[in-house]
């Protein structure tokens, strides 16, 4: 059986695909030298090698020099190196201004008179005997019994209860300071 014409052609023309693939993709760089030192190569220009050997490297040791034992220094690391910590001098001192003329005397300082807070109760009664009186406070709504020593509020001190008066005193100031308040029902504390 003969194969038909057809088939022929295909496979001529395959052949001829093959051969244009083949010269395009071939490497033309690994030619072999030709004789005379020269490389040729198919649509390159002929280039000419050098055949001298190469210098061996031997660098100046006065720019730096080959390294000679173990090197010290790591290029990836990050050394931190001690610095001298600078002294810290102090500023010059402030030139005091000069006075002329004659300086004012300072200023005496004086006393300032201690004025204690005004007692906020009223003294509505006082009751039981001479050695244990009780006194009775009002303050608003609120009404507070107190005995000799008794500290109310935290701020004012029964000191004594005498007949018609009440004398406080006041924890966080001198002792010496008090306020004596009359009772409201009192024959003295009528006018007032």
């Amino acid at each position: 059986m003969t194969p038909p014409v057809g088939n022929n052609r295909l496979y001529a023309l395959l052949a001829v695909l093959a051969a244009i693939a083949a010269y395009n993709f071939w490497p033309r760089d690994a030619a072999p030298p030709v004789a005379g030192g020269r490389v040729t190569t198919r649509g390159a220009k002929p280039v000419a090698l050098d055949s001298s050997p190469i210098p061996a490297f031997n660098p100046d040791p006065a720019k730096g020099g080959p390294i000679e034992g173990k090197v010290g220094r790591n290029i990836f690391r990050y050394y931190n190196s001690p610095t001298a910590t600078p002294t810290r001098t102090p500023p010059p001192p402030t030139p005091t201004p000069e006075w002329i003329g004659p300086r004012l005397p300072s200023p005496t300082p004086t006393n300032t008179p201690i004025i204690p807070p005004k007692v906020p109760y009223t003294a509505i009664a006082i009751m039981g005997p001479e050695g244990s009186r009780i006194v009775a406070l009002e303050e608003g709504t609120r009404l507070i019994n107190a005995r000799e020593g008794d500290v109310i509020d935290n701020r004012f001190k029964v000191l004594k209860i005498n007949r018609e008066s009440v004398d406080f005193g006041f924890p966080d100031l001198p002792k010496s300071i008090t306020t004596r308040l009359p009772v409201q029902g009192a024959e003295g504390s009528k006018g007032k």
